[in-house]
């Protein structure tokens, strides 16, 4: 029903020459497959004028990529390119607030911008299994995914407001002769006079993936779905949608929630299922499937499918992406498994009509009890402090009120104290609440808990906490404060906050649901104050290995230094050869105009100014005795520094590709005081690491891939591409090239691996790579190196930052 459709071996040739004949021209256009489709349909017998003429910026001249015979070709096997073209493409619709505007700008790359997963039309054609001749409507209709792929015949009725991507859809549709009466309208119900006229309930299914928006669009996508649910559906009859999230907990969701759950009197029963990361390495935000029958049961059902038992893993550019697994899915709602599956009514859910899965299948997770242990809810062995006052860091400022977020916190409860003389005033607006006594901090923020404990805090000198921290007081002598952090440290307690925290992109925990956690608590004092000593021992412990190994260390920070100085004089090198060549053309002059290079054309002033800058570079790194020692952090806007470092280091071995326009801030906005938070064009990420730090792992990776990817050659095709990306909490940026891949008998790991090199033995010593990773870690990131010999870009390091300025709107 949904396989992925195969070319044959003649007709696969001609798309991949095509695409990479198109990739080399624009690296960054996500049309390439639609332009493809677009123009072997104008050669068609049977080609619409109309929709040829809106969608004639996607048009190409076929004859500058294949002969007559290579078009007659794609041509005969056309049903089926049209059917590949739709499964390779990434692109979906713009998002909402641009949709409007679609017809001048084209098909856009946003947030909801995704084809919907192959696995997930199978999934939801599965569950559903249509009966012929149904009557199915697809409003938000995009590319028609679930038309195209039923496998009965049906009537449809879809709606789409951009006329490009309507257009785009009928050819898609007429490719295999389905019949459906596809509308170019608006379907959003934003008031009742937006509200399509129907007489009569009269759909069997209704399938839907409405664009990701929120704030005011997410509450009329939500007034939408409730409108269709109580208005379009015939008895029995069935909705999927496939939405964020935020549709089980969110508010601009909460009247749909009440309406066809708590005041419908049964008339809907509802199967809500979360799932894992489908749109990643594009959005990170989280999913989930709704089932809504119009059955008269008020059944509901939850299920947790981000297990990995439900989906299988592909490498996607270094990214591990994920396909669903519909029959393992299927099979086990059947068998209602209740590790994975949540059966009740509407008066068993929270008050909020809370439908995250997760919260109501905690049971099998909770700590065990042992002889003379007892469970315990945080609700009964502490009191949350009250707060005295909001304020925005103006106020701050001028009390000099100090500040403590999560980055204040510490992920040690045996060196988590926090004194107030201590702790900086804030310099960012954004609202505090006041704290004026001294008590334990507790902080969870994506799936991690931090906690602290604040000495100095009075009605006179008060302390500003972010609204994600829990500032506790024990009110239970059945514990003591250091067991309750070491509980909160636990393993079982992280599990138990990560089913109940809820968010899109970074999740938190609400009071109540952080109340509701259960602990472990023995009934003797003196283990507590065992166990606290045996973490202490622990923690010795691994002083002292830390403490064998500072000379090992020592030696490798000398050798990074030499190597540091070694990488300069290499691309000091590059830049003399082509300086050569260029007293070799002039016969032993050199004109300060002569432009040099065949690929990468530049004239010898500009060599001239590139060789100063590299010997004022060799002339800082001789003059510094180690590579990270001493290196001060300050936040450094990822895309300003890209940008920047791409200006000062330029190659004649490769081109960068970086798309800096994204990442960007495409709107000005301000808070509610009316000052400006980010204005338009500004950088939105920015990390917390050094400037030297940054430049020297940079370093690193560029001159590793002119070395081992592009061996010092200098091509047309030889591109590093750099991206910046969003996973949880952290920011990522991702360094890859389209050289030679990495060599048999050497994995990821080892590329990270101090005195390992692919060359080694040839004046490479296996260092960048250690250096890289050495660096990330010691100023609280990561690294990764990923391989992917069978991508166009096989090579790819990834840096991942874990302090940064990500932020996202929650109320607790």
């Amino acid at each position: 029903m949904t396989q992925f459709i195969s070319l044959s071996s003649k007709a696969q040739t001609l798309v991949n020459h095509y695409v990479n004949c198109s990739r080399i021209k624009s690296p960054f256009d996500s049309n390439i497959l639609k332009k493809l489709l677009i123009s072997v349909y104008s050669h068609t017998a049977d080609a619409d004028t109309e929709l040829l003429h809106i969608l004639e910026n996607y048009l190409i001249d076929l004859g500058d990529y294949y002969t007559d015979d290579d078009i007659n070709i794609l041509l005969s096997e056309y049903s089926v390119l049209a059917m590949y073209c739709h499964q390779h493409d990434d692109i979906f619709y713009s998002p909402l607030s641009e949709r409007e505007s679609s017809r001048n700008t084209g098909f856009k790359a946003g947030i909801s911008d995704f084809l919907t997963p192959i696995d997930l039309v199978s999934l939801c054609l599965r569950i559903a299994d249509c009966k012929a001749e149904s009557n199915i409507y697809l409003p938000f209709a995009g590319t028609c995914s679930l038309a195209l792929y039923q496998s009965t015949s049906c009537h449809y009725d879809a709606d789409e407001i951009s006329t490009e991507v309507w257009a785009y859809s009928k050819i898609l549709l007429m490719s295999q002769g389905i019949a459906a009466n596809l509308r170019c309208r608006d379907c959003l119900v934003r008031d009742d006079a937006s509200k399509i006229k129907m007489p009569s309930p009269q759909y069997d299914y209704i399938f839907s993936f409405p664009p990701m928006s929120f704030g005011r669009e997410e509450r009329y996508i939500a007034n939408t779905f409730l409108f269709l649910a109580q208005n379009a559906l015939k008895c029995n009859g069935e909705l999927y949608c496939l939405l964020p999230m935020s549709f089980c907990y969110g508010r601009d969701w909460l009247e749909f929630r009440e309406s066809i759950l708590k005041k419908s009197a049964n008339v809907y029963s509802a199967i809500v299922i979360s799932l894992p990361p489908l749109f990643k390495p594009y959005a990170s935000v989280s999913m989930c499937l709704l089932c809504l029958k119009k059955d008269g049961k008020g059944t509901i059902c939850l299920v947790d499918a981000t297990d990995e038992t439900f989906s299988v893993s592909k490498d996607l550019a270094g990214w591990k992406q994920s396909i669903l697994k519909a029959d393992s899915i299927i099979e086990t709602i059947s068998e209602q498994d209740k590790k994975y599956v949540w059966v009740g009514k509407s008066e068993d859910l929270s008050g909020d009509i809370n439908l995250q899965p997760s919260r109501y299948l905690i049971n099998d997770i909770l700590p065990k009890a042992n002889n003379g242990e007892k469970l315990f809810k945080l609700a009964d062995l502490v009191d949350i402090m009250p707060f005295t006052d909001i304020v925005t860091n103006k106020i701050a400022e001028e009390r000099d009120i100090p500040f403590i977020g999560i980055k204040e916190l510490s992920s040690s409860y045996l060196n988590c104290d926090i004194y107030r003389k201590e702790i900086p005033v804030p310099n960012k607006r954004i609202g505090y609440r006041i704290l004026t006594s001294d008590c334990l901090l507790i902080g969870f923020i994506s799936g991690k808990f931090k906690v602290g404990r604040i000495h100095g805090a009075s009605k006179t000198e008060p302390v500003a906490l972010r609204p994600e921290i829990f500032a506790v007081k024990l009110k239970s002598k059945a514990i003591t404060e250091d067991f309750l952090l070491r509980c909160i440290m636990a393993k079982e307690t992280e599990l138990q906050a990560n089913r109940l925290s809820i968010g899109g992109v970074i999740s938190r925990l609400t009071k109540s649901d952080f109340l509701s956690i259960s602990v472990l608590v023995p009934t003797l004092i003196a283990q507590q104050e065992s166990l606290c000593k045996e973490d202490t021992r622990s923690s010795l412990t691994e002083s002292d290995r830390q403490l064998l190994e500072s000379a090992e260390s020592f030696r490798r920070d000398i050798h990074m230094k030499k190597h540091a100085i070694g990488q300069t004089i290499f691309n000091l090198n590059n830049w003399m050869k082509v300086l050569q060549r260029a007293r070799k053309d002039g016969n032993g002059v050199v004109d300060d105009n002569a432009v040099v290079g065949t690929i990468h054309k530049t004239k010898v002033a500009n060599i001239y100014s590139n060789l100063q800058a590299i010997m004022q570079e060799l002339q800082i790194k001789i003059s510094k005795l180690d590579s990270g020692y001493g290196m001060q952090c300050r936040e450094i806007p990822l895309t300003d520094f890209i940008e920047d470092y791409i200006q000062k280091n330029p190659s004649p071995i490769f081109q960068y590709v970086f798309d800096s326009i994204s990442n960007r801030a495409q709107q000005t906005i301000t808070d509610p005081d009316g000052e400006i938070v980010i204005a338009k064009g500004d950088p939105i990420g920015y990390v917390h690491f050094p400037v030297e730090a940054l430049t020297i792992i940079f370093d690193n990776i560029i001159n590793n891939a002119c070395c081992h990817g592009f061996e010092n050659t200098a091509d047309s095709k030889n591109m590093v591409r750099i991206e910046i990306m969003i996973e949880g909490e952290n920011y990522i940026v991702n360094i890859s090239n389209n050289g030679k891949p990495l060599l048999p008998g050497y994995d990821s790991e080892s590329v990270l691996t101090y005195g390992i090199s692919s060359k080694e033995g040839n004046g490479h010593y296996g260092i960048g790579g250690y250096e890289v990773c050495k660096l990330m870690q010691e100023f609280d990131g990561d690294a990764k190196f990923i391989s992917n010999p069978d991508d166009e870009f096989s090579v790819t390091y990834k840096l991942i930052f874990h302090k940064n300025n990500i932020v996202a709107s929650f109320s607790i």
